[in-house]
Formats: C-alpha cells, sequence, structure tokens
C-alpha cells in the first residue's frame, strides 16, 4: 500500500482532503410537498429555510442541499447530462447501518455497493436526482499505487452493515453531526471536455478510472468529482427546466491555497468574476460553481 502522504499534489490539491468543503448543492425540483416528503420525513434532513419556491436542506446549521422549485420542470432522465448522484458522508458506519435497516423496515426500495474505499447506498427521488449516501471505510484501508486509489463496485454485505446495530433501540433518527456533502458525480456528453474542465483548468487530480469514467479529487481523497459518460456521452445538453444540480459552492479554508488557486483559475479560465473571498465561474456544463474561502 502507497503511503498517502507520497502521492503527488498541486494547487487545489495541496490541501489535505478533510478540509476541502463541498456544498451547498443547488437543486432544481417540481414539487416542495414530494421533496420534503422525501428528505425530511423519510431521511431526516432538517430544513434550515423554506419559502414558497425554496427549501434548504442540512445538518444543524450547515445548509447541504438547496432546492428551487417551479412547476414547469421537466424531470430528469438516466440519458440527461447533468447529475448522476450528490453523495451525503456520514461520520461512521453505523449511521449507515441505522438508515439501512429503517429504509428495510419503511419497505423502501434502495440500490447499494461495497466500492473498497466506501461502502454506499443509493436512491432516486420523484424527480430523478439521485442521492447516494455512504460511509468512508478506514483511510489506511484504501490501496493506492502510482497515485490511482482502487475502487469497484461489489455487492454490499448487507448483513455484516447490520450486526453494527445489535441494540434494537438503535434506530435512525436522522443524519447526525459530522454529516457533510462527500462528494459530486456528473454524467456528461463529452468525458475529455469536462476531464479538461475539472483537471486541467480547476486543478483536481485524477486519482481513479473505469472505462467511460475518472474520479478526482483534492488532497488524496478517492474521489470529490466523479464524471461519467455511461448513458449520456454524445448527448445535448438538456433543458434548463430539467430537474437536477444546477451548481454548487465550494469552501477553500486555507487563505494562501485559496490565494493560489485565484491565481490558477485567472489564467486557465474564461468568463470568472472574482473578489476577495470568492471566485465564481460555469463548468463545462454551464452548472455554476462558487469557490469561497473563511475570511
Amino acid at each position: 500500500m502507497q503511503n498517502n502522504e507520497n502521492i503527488n499534489i498541486d494547487s487545489i490539491s495541496e490541501l489535505n482532503f478533510s478540509d476541502l468543503i463541498l456544498g451547498p448543492v443547488y437543486l432544481l425540483a417540481k414539487n416542495p410537498e414530494n421533496t420534503l416528503n422525501a428528505y425530511q420525513n423519510l431521511l431526516g434532513f432538517e430544513v434550515l429555510k423554506k419559502e414558497n419556491d425554496y427549501i434548504s436542506f442540512g445538518v444543524g446549521k450547515t445548509p447541504l442541499l438547496n432546492f428551487q422549485f417551479s412547476d414547469d420542470t421537466i424531470p430528469k432522465t438516466p440519458s440527461d447530462p447533468g447529475l448522476y448522484h450528490v453523495a451525503i458522508l456520514l461520520p461512521n458506519r453505523a449511521d449507515l447501518a441505522r438508515l439501512v435497516n429503517m429504509l428495510t423496515e419503511s419497505n423502501i426500495r434502495f440500490a447499494s455497493a461495497d466500492h473498497l474505499v466506501s461502502e454506499a447506498i443509493y436512491l432516486y427521488d420523484s424527480d430523478g436526482i439521485g442521492i447516494e449516501i455512504y460511509t468512508d471505510r478506514e483511510r489506511d484501508e484504501w490501496i493506492w499505487k502510482n497515485g490511482i486509489v482502487s475502487m469497484d463496485t461489489l455487492p454490499l454485505d448487507i448483513d455484516d452493515l447490520l450486526d453494527e446495530i445489535s441494540d434494537i433501540d438503535e434506530v435512525w433518527s436522522g443524519f447526525p453531526d459530522g454529516t457533510k456533502i462527500g462528494h459530486i458525480h456528473l454524467q456528461v456528453p463529452d468525458l475529455k471536455s469536462s476531464l479538461d474542465f475539472y483537471s486541467g483548468k480547476f486543478g483536481l487530480n485524477v486519482v481513479s478510472h473505469f472505462p467511460g469514467a475518472k474520479f478526482l479529487s483534492a488532497g488524496g481523497y478517492h474521489h470529490h468529482i466523479g464524471l461519467n459518460e455511461w448513458h449520456t456521452k454524445n448527448a445535448d445538453l438538456p433543458d434548463e427546466k430539467t430537474a437536477g444540480i444546477k451548481g454548487f459552492e465550494v469552501t477553500i479554508p486555507d487563505s494562501t491555497i485559496f490565494e493560489s488557486f485565484k491565481k490558477r483559475v485567472a489564467l486557465k479560465i474564461q468568463g470568472i468574476k472574482m473578489n476577495d473571498n470568492e471566485i465564481s465561474m460555469r463548468d463545462s456544463l454551464n452548472n455554476f460553481i462558487k469557490i469561497n474561502t473563511i475570511s
């Protein structure tokens, strides 16, 4: 196993992955009632702000998923470029076990997978928005070779996972403190173009890959951004009224790295806007990205 400290990283990737903050993610959906039922009533997100056409879901005081609503929103299909899933990272394995137990007892269908670096479940809401909820394995269990981390998609051992909660009183009561956005996975029409943006220009490192997919990160994480063209290769970008991701925020707490990042993107990306503590840009899918630092 390769020592993670020896991974070749630069620019934004100089940041320790645990200090790079993703989120909130901005999403478009059709029906606030359906979204409340799924994200608050079933999954247990807290509602941090609610207006006629807007709901912010989060944990504690931290917003994670900000939904805008419109009656003319078009449901997302698997062949639409855009969001593949937004991934919610739980603090530990027992949290995932409690959630899986609740979903099973509630007869809620979900997919699941063991990715070697993590264990995950997947759900879709009524607008076709994909949600992954996962927990990471310990970092010293990740296998690195020449800057590439081993990942796979294997069956999740549900029985072994549920052994984490032998106490019958251990029930899911909503997302615990420490829950955060772990990564964002996009499906794209042109993998090369999106890779050029997120790696060549934005500065993330490619840390894993499969046919038709690349996984990128900062600071040795298994991935902060996933890109695939499995169902969307050469597809047109969808109507702007299509449900799904519209943008997201990134916080770089280290002001020195933030300043270095500003210089990098100013040279490499056209149409960016910036001030002392914020940078705004659009990616190859026209999602807005807002990068902040902590002043």
